[in-house]
């Protein structure tokens, strides 16, 4: 292994959501942060039908040492919602681009998507690379709300428990902090690290609004698990007085053709106004700096959340879930009010508290956004990987 420069791969078989923007900030840090050695990414067949252009981008950030290459024979890959036989096709395709990966002879293998790839990180042996995995989505170590969660958590764990056992993973990098303790168990060796989550979008920090019309801002991906089904159940109960309701996004692709009539229905209202176009990245920072309270009432959300970022830039309050990753940094941080956010009589509640009730701590909460930079993810993920670069 050459340590001083080191050749990183990076392994992504997705290209909805997220995906580009992390490949993005890595990449460009990469080469901002001057990392020595050379990064070259291996992308699923999605990536180029989906972002065309991208692999020329990447490659102009420094193209003395950044390349693309696309994988091949995987074009049968799902994202988004799947069983679990797609997901473990999908682990399995994992595999196969591994395969490939390791004919270019890299040093450090990061698989980007370590949640899918999990019988594979356990079956992997090859003395002459580091492997290495982002776990996007931790769930096993929050208490099951059901039955059936709680058998699926024991099922998660037992995966969990063989690819992090495999000396061949070097170690896992994890956007949950309270997950490192419960994996290095599960491993039996201090092996995963904590890995801020990158915010893109630098939303400056304005004073409290002090205008008489209360705003709720709605952000995002305007979807049944995102919570906005049980914030218009909420509005239409108990509609808050003197208030009004921003819904910033666009629904999903496969949005369900009842959930959208009803979305229209709802938009109509006069309380309510919807920007359903593409929100450019300098109008963000304004939607949340007009808003007074940040709805995130997630449903059965697993892992962080960008938007709870944003509104502690701004210095805005969250009226968020209580379970899971988010409902845990809303508490500890003093983000906000953290509920039961399935329940439409909690959240109606929730929205009749003035601005001056909500659990918030603007110090607390900048601190937090500080925390969770782009350059602050990349600079955990360098320093953990070519720690020769760091001392």
């Amino acid at each position: 292994m050459n340590t001083a420069q080191p050749h990183i791969a990076l392994v992504d078989l997705y290209a909805g959501g997220h995906h580009r923007m992390y490949l993005e900030i890595l990449v460009r840090q990469f080469v901002t942060q001057q990392v020595p050695g050379r990064m070259t990414l291996f992308l699923g067949p999605a990536f180029e039908r989906i972002h065309p252009g991208f692999q020329d981008g990447i490659r102009n950030m420094a193209p003395e040492c950044v390349d693309v290459v696309m994988l091949e024979g995987l074009d049968h890959i799902r994202e988004g919602t799947m069983s679990w036989q797609e997901l473990v096709a999908n682990d399995r395709a994992h595999g196969v681009a591994l395969e490939q990966v390791e004919a270019h002879r890299p040093d450090h293998v990061v698989i980007m998507t370590f949640d899918h790839a999990q019988l594979t990180t356990a079956r992997f042996r090859n003395p002459d690379i580091s492997l290495w995995g982002i776990y996007f989505r931790a769930s096993f170590h929050y208490p099951p709300s059901t039955a059936m969660d709680r058998l699926r958590r024991i099922r998660k764990k037992l995966l969990l428990a063989r690819a992090v056992r495999n000396s061949s993973l070097k170690g896992l990098f994890c956007l949950d902090p309270w997950a490192v303790e419960p994996i290095d168990r599960l491993a039996r060796r201090s092996m995963a690290v904590a890995l801020p989550d990158g915010n893109t979008t630098m939303v400056e920090y304005q004073p409290p609004v002090t205008s008489s019309m209360r705003t709720y801002l709605f952000f995002g991906v305007l979807s049944e698990w995102k919570g906005l089904g049980v914030t218009m159940d909420a509005w239409e109960k108990q509609p808050p007085e003197n208030a009004r309701l921003v819904l910033a996004g666009r629904t999903p692709r496969d949005v369900d053709p009842e959930f959208r009539s009803r979305l229209l229905t709802f938009s109509r209202r006069e309380d309510v106004l919807w920007h359903e176009t593409y929100i450019q990245e300098e109008a963000i920072g304004t939607l949340f700096s007009d808003a007074h309270i940040v709805l995130i009432p997630y449903q059965a959300h697993i892992g962080s959340s960008n938007v709870l970022i944003k509104a502690a830039q701004a210095g805005r309050p969250v009226i968020g879930p209580s379970n899971g990753q988010v409902g845990r940094q809303i508490v500890a941080h003093h983000l906000g009010l953290a509920i039961d956010s399935s329940s439409v009589s909690e959240l109606a509640d929730a929205l009749a508290l003035p601005p001056s009730a909500i659990p918030f701590n603007v110090t607390a909460a900048r601190a937090f956004a500080a925390e969770n930079t782009e350059y602050r993810m990349a600079r955990v993920f360098y320093d953990t990987l070519v720690p020769i670069w760091s001392r």
